[in-house]
């Protein structure tokens, strides 16, 4: 009887074992499936978080091109007339979220966005990515502060905006929105934006000397010799360029082509667009608007240097009647332009922190502080117009400060015109490890314009001569004086860009280094973005720039 209640001991032993076993085995699986549905909840959330956040900044990016490609394609597209009649309109209603529409949204095509009274709504909805994966989001824009006419023909919107995204995977889902604000500037589109732009190439050779950074274009044809380096977009409305081929004057070609290899092998770095529109230079009575800015609409019959004024307040710019000379400085941080016209001598120190202008007549020895500043009619920036040739003209460009200098017949540049805030060339141009000045981030701009003449790089200027501005001939060319004669005078670094009628003489090439001067032209890439010289003369057409739109985005999840 003992053997068989130990083997039924061993029995009921075994057994109870066996039990306890499969209940942990039962509790392991559980816990797995538990943990793996877990661990597959949380991956399907990962999942959908990062398709949120991924359509998010798809949609940061969609609604980037939205503002400022398809809108500024939209309002460049259309009749200057119609720009201005439907901006004035928007801006007389206060209707912002109208504008918007109607400059993002095609009649012809479906509606980017669906715009009510308060808003502008654009969404996209169960879009599937690759992975499975899904995502809706919607943009939501409406406006900031009221919109306001800032100058004749230059127009500001404000808008604020936010885009919702939601992300799914396997019926989880995430939710992520970023919101941000923006301004939309309308204006005439501006020629400061050419690193060059002529209206006739004439018989003047790009040659491997020539380096242009920024856009260039011609309403005639190029001529290139050799190797010419071109970082910027370039264009001309004649169907073919002219290339030396090795050989003057027998043995040019004209050529519908980027090169004319193995002599003649220009790099063009941003495309070449042979075929381009005709760009027609300002008529010659626009030159009256940028007199009357300086004037304040004020004729002045003896010859001499004035600013107008109310009961000691400035109303417009500084007009000389007359040709002069203009030496610009920066003293304890302030503009002074010393200007010379016949008889007449003053030094013009323009305050900005105080807004105040003092005139030091040195002839009379005395001095007069006007309120406000020297920047013409519409407030724009300082304006300095000569009813007459600049004989003499260089210094520097106080870092605030934004200023046009117009004269209606020639202008000649004696010494170099540099900006005072600036970051300086590195190496020489050619040279492998050169790095081109720049001005980006700084506020000091320059314009020159010669309405009816030339501007001249003078005899006396120095070699390897700095212009930092953006000059324009409208009727003649920039141009060195005695070009042809003497020796080398090494390079013009032009930081900004030349408009002109006509492409002027700079130098020749050849044996012992040529004469003159070579180019390197260096665009001032703010040119681009809004900010031109003051009341330097516009284009016919309408542009738009657009704020940084992710310039204080807050990000938010859930």
């Amino acid at each position: 009887m003992t053997i068989h209640n130990e083997k039924g001991a061993a029995l009921i032993f075994s057994l109870l074992i066996l039990t306890v076993l499969i209940g942990f085995s039962t509790v392991f699986v559980i816990r797995t499936v538990q943990e793996s549905r877990s661990v597959q909840i949380e991956n399907n959330s990962i999942k959908a978080f990062y398709a949120a956040e991924g359509a998010t900044a798809q949609a940061l990016n969609s609604f980037y091109d939205y503002v400022n490609t398809t809108m500024s394609d939209r309002i460049g597209g259309m009749t200057p007339s119609a720009v201005e009649n439907n901006v004035e309109s928007y801006i007389t209603a206060s209707n912002e979220v109208g504008f918007f529409g109607w400059a993002i949204n095609d009649p012809s095509a479906t509606d980017i966005f669906t715009v009510n009274s308060t808003t502008a709504v654009h969404t996209n909805n169960n879009i599937v990515s690759g992975d499975g994966e899904s995502y809706s989001i919607t943009i939501w824009e409406k406006p900031g502060t009221t919109a306001s006419e800032v100058s004749q023909n230059l127009w500001e919107f404000y808008y604020n905006y936010r885009i919702d995204s939601t992300g799914s995977s396997d019926n989880v889902s995430r939710d992520m929105s970023v919101s941000g604000d923006f301004t939309v500037t309308v204006e005439n589109d501006n020629f400061a934006k050419y690193a060059l732009f002529t209206s006739s190439q004439g018989n003047i050779w790009f040659t491997s000397n020539t380096n242009f950074t920024g856009p260039i274009h011609t309403n005639g044809r190029f001529n290139i010799y050799q190797f010419p380096t071109f970082d910027g977009a370039v264009s001309q409305v004649e169907n073919t360029t002219r290339y030396y081929n090795g050989g003057w004057p027998n043995s040019t070609v004209y050529l519908d082509a980027d090169d004319n290899a193995p002599h003649d092998i220009p790099t063009f770095n941003n495309g070449f667009t042979r075929g381009a529109d005709t760009i027609s230079l300002p008529a010659s009575g626009d030159s009256d608007d940028l007199q009357d800015q300086a004037t304040a609409t004020t004729s002045y019959g003896s010859s001499g240097i004035y600013l107008t004024n109310s009961s000691g307040a400035l109303d417009g710019g500084i007009y000389v009647n007359g040709n002069g000379t203009v030496d610009m400085s920066v003293v304890s941080g302030n503009a002074v332009y010393d200007i010379v016209s016949g008889s007449d001598h003053k030094i013009i120190t323009v305050n900005r922190g105080t807004n105040e202008t003092t005139v030091e007549d040195v002839n009379a020895s005395t001095t007069t502080t006007y309120s406000g500043l020297p920047d013409g009619e519409d407030d724009v920036g300082t304006l300095i117009f000569f009813n007459g040739s600049i004989t003499d003209i260089g210094g520097t460009v106080q870092q605030d400060t934004g200023v046009t200098i117009v004269s209606t017949n020639d202008m000649i540049i004696q010494d170099h015109i540099q900006y005072e805030g600036y970051t300086a060339a590195v190496s020489s141009p050619g040279q492998p490890d050169y790095a081109a000045p720049h001005a980006n981030g700084y506020d000091n701009t320059l314009g020159l314009v010669s309405w009816n003449g030339n501007i001249r790089i003078g005899s006396s200027a120095p070699n390897d001569l700095n212009i930092h501005g953006t000059v324009m001939t409208r009727s003649g060319s920039l141009q060195v004086d005695n070009y042809s004669s003497g020796s080398h005078r090494g390079t013009v670094t032009i930081l900004g860009g030349v408009i002109q009628d006509a492409y002027g003489p700079f130098g020749t090439f050849g044996g012992g280094g040529g004469t003159g001067y070579g180019r390197n032209f260096v665009y001032d890439e703010r040119m681009m973005t809004g900010s031109p010289p003051p009341y330097f003369p516009s284009l016919s057409t309408f542009v738009t720039n657009t704020g940084d739109l992710t310039d204080n985005l807050i990000w938010q999840e859930g």
